[in-house]
């Protein structure tokens, strides 16, 4: 099995990760997309395999919207609202962003043990 390899980097933000993670969530991507494509932008670089930011953003300005009609239980409906409203987020967004798996939504503090 072919695992790729990551390189992590740790960066002090020196109050500046409030504004980055509501970039991200405002842009309906990850915080590592977004400093992904800020860093490559910054050094005249592109990244291999994924959309810069803008062209995310304008792919999303043209996505058709649709509404959607789901079938929860009441608690189930419940947590969701509740987690929107955490996120600041609307629960549309919300769930959204759970469904493209956004690390700041599903990250190891949110337990989802009943799915």
């Amino acid at each position: 099995m072919n695992t790729p390899t990551h390189d992590f980097v740790s960066v002090e933000m020196r109050g500046l990760k409030a504004a980055l993670v509501a970039r991200a969530r405002a842009q309906r991507v990850s915080v590592s997309e977004l400093v992904r494509s800020a860093v490559a932008r910054d050094l005249g670089l592109s990244v291999e395999g994924e959309p810069r930011v803008g062209e995310m953003s304008q792919r999303a300005g043209r996505t058709t919207n649709v509404k959607l009609s789901i079938r929860m239980t009441a608690q189930e409906a419940s947590q969701l609202a509740a987690g929107a409203r955490t996120a600041c987020l609307s629960r549309g967004a919300y769930l959204a962003g759970l469904v493209a798996n956004v690390p700041v939504l599903v990250g190891a503090d949110r337990k989802l043990s009943h799915f």
